[in-house]
């Protein structure tokens, strides 16, 4: 939705999004809300200038008599400052790259803080989630179902929490391949903050999304409201483990709504994680037993063989650092081998496997051996 006039390829102006930020700091006043004032009014500056009266019909009185309130303005003053300090992005809901799907939502936000690659936002994509507390075994699969849809150019979307999420991103990443997390607080810090190396090489390589202001912390309500996101920009949802009251159903329930494609890992009954995906395929969830069947089902071809089980060399990385990267396997190797393998002086190899273990590209063992990280153990 472009307001009225508004030139269709120019980001939103500072003003513009000033008004949208003061709009949603309103009491009461929510993303449906904010998006009813600026359809009325034509923009989020004219909202802000309306007649009371009219604009009280909309937002309700405590909202229209709070609009000039210096708090709103220093908040969404507040929010801006950490946006520039971060260097993040935005879209906003007159811009021509906010993702399309978002609208299907019943509560479609009205703006979007990003770190990276916005134009993933615009790709076939599939989100993968599951529980935190998940077992070697779970992490394993995401990561294994996050390495083959990656190598086959979709876009792997999740949450970043603890355990499944987290290994999902990083076997889109161990893959050469795309990924996009959805955070529950701002996008200008890593939630957790365990998971800092994973946010920063997201931020460099896939994109970090939030609609949360920068500088908000990850707060218990958020995460629902972050699962409505998550499943409206993937074409199916994967469910790896999952308990039964596991926020991860959130994210199903919402994809049902949106009519979405909905895949389960089955696992044993006796295991509590499994439960949640137990359940769900007895409700009617697709099984998912392969990763190679969701590929399927979604119409997409399957990655190219060439690229290996340790996926495509990704594409970030340096002439030096790849062939190094390209000559680790997942058994720890002496550095002389692997400097050897990829013709690059000892010295100049013990730097770049540093840099590539930093990224979570690569694993050190004692005795100077190097290794490809095991996929899914974070």
């Amino acid at each position: 939705m472009k307001p009225r006039g508004w030139p269709a390829d120019e980001p939103t102006p500072r003003p513009e999004l000033m008004a949208l930020l003061v709009l949603k700091a309103l009491e009461g006043v929510g993303d449906r809300t904010v998006r009813r004032l600026v359809e009325r009014y034509g923009t989020a500056q004219a909202a802000l200038s309306a007649p009371s009266a009219g604009f009280a019909t909309i937002a309700g009185s405590a909202a229209a008599r709070s609009r000039g309130a210096p708090e709103r303005r220093c908040r969404a003053a507040e929010a801006i400052r950490r946006m520039d300090q971060a260097r993040l992005g935005v879209l906003t809901m007159h811009d021509r790259g906010f993702p399309l799907g978002l609208d299907a939502l019943h509560d479609p936000p009205a703006l979007l803080f990003t770190a990276g690659r916005v134009e993933l936002l615009h790709r076939p994509s599939v989100a993968i989630v599951g529980a935190r507390r998940a077992t070697e075994a779970g992490r394993r699969t995401a990561a294994r179902v996050a390495d083959h849809v990656a190598r086959a150019g979709v876009t792997v979307v999740s949450g970043m929490a603890l355990g499944i999420d987290a290994a999902a991103h990083r076997g889109a990443l161990v893959a050469g391949g795309d990924t996009i997390a959805v955070l529950g607080g701002g996008a200008d810090r890593p939630s957790p903050k365990t998971n800092a190396r994973l946010y920063r090489a997201i931020r460099d390589r896939g994109l970090v999304l939030s609609e949360f202001l920068p500088g908000d912390p990850p707060r218990p309500h958020h995460f629902p409201k972050r699962n409505r996101i998550m499943a409206a920009l993937a074409r199916a949802v994967v469910v790896v483990e999952a308990a039964e009251r596991s926020g991860a159903l959130i994210t199903v329930d919402h994809a049902l709504d949106l009519g979405r494609e909905v895949f389960a890992v089955p696992g044993s009954v006796e295991s509590r994680q499994s439960r949640g995906t137990n359940g769900l395929i007895r409700e009617g969830a697709r099984i998912l037993v392969e990763p190679a069947q969701l590929l399927e089902e979604l119409g997409v071809d399957p990655p190219d063989p060439a690229t290996g089980p340790g996926g495509a060399t990704p594409r970030h990385l340096g002439a030096e650092a790849a062939g190094l990267w390209t000559a680790l396997t997942e058994r720890p190797t002496h550095v002389d081998q692997v400097a050897d393998r990829a013709g690059v002086q000892v010295e100049r190899a013990l730097a770049l496997l540093s840099a590539l273990e930093l990224e979570g590209l690569a694993v050190q063992r004692p005795g100077m051996r190097f290794a490809r990280p095991a996929p899914g153990v974070s």
